[in-house]
């Protein structure tokens, strides 16, 4: 899926940039960590990856396409930006 990560408030710098566009999986989950890939910023790689701590909660919005979540240390605005309906992380990856 198509998404946007914004950093909304963080405790570091570990995320280079505020904002991310790329790919995920599945839509953050609470009791798991969010993953997904971008455009490297260093042209000399093939990827960029992103991943943060355990999700310790999601307030959803706009139908599923828009979700705030918050880790120990960060808040996040993740957006849909495909028609494609959002995929749920596998019951298996859920329980905490």
């Amino acid at each position: 899926m198509e998404c946007r990560l914004t950093r909304i408030r963080s405790t570091h710098q570990n995320l280079r940039t505020c904002e991310i566009v790329g790919e995920c999986p599945f839509e953050p989950a609470k009791g798991i960590s969010f993953s997904m890939t971008a455009t490297p910023l260093d042209p000399a790689m093939t990827v960029r990856l992103i991943s943060t701590t355990k999700i310790l909660k999601t307030t959803p919005s706009e139908e599923g396409k828009v979700m705030e979540f918050e880790t120990e240390n960060s808040a996040y605005k993740w957006e849909l930006l495909d028609s494609r309906t959002p995929i749920a992380q596998p019951d298996r990856a859920t329980a905490s």
